[in-house]
């Protein structure tokens, strides 16, 4: 089983998915906006993202878990904290991005048989 240090798994990073990011173009057209704009859910850390994986699967995150490792580097490791700044969308658009509720959605919509 892959293990992690939780003390090695705190990188930061912001996601978007199929169904935000197509609402986020039909926002624009509808309020005939145009522009660049960064558009993606609130900041999540390495942890959060294997926590949510887990709930998904009805597995323990404290299985995967271990101190001692000096390194670790899980499947979602990025070098650096890659956080993208939403704060112009937002503005203009209310919804909110959520990340875990997303990512769950997404998730359920895969057959792993």
């Amino acid at each position: 089983i892959l293990k992690f240090n939780p003390g090695k798994i705190k990188n930061i990073s912001n996601y978007i998915f199929p169904t935000e990011a197509s609402l986020s173009i039909y926002n624009f057209i509808k309020e005939n906006k145009t522009g660049t704009y960064n558009i993606a859910s609130e900041e999540t850390s390495e942890y959060d993202l294997i926590s949510t994986y887990c709930k998904f699967f009805k597995m323990n995150i404290d299985d995967f878990l271990d101190n001692n490792l000096k390194q670790s580097r899980s499947p979602f490791f990025v070098k650096y904290d890659f956080k993208i700044d939403s704060s112009k969308y937002n503005l203009m658009f209310t919804e909110e991005i959520k990340f875990k509720n997303n990512l769950l959605r997404e998730l359920s919509k895969i057959n792993f048989q």
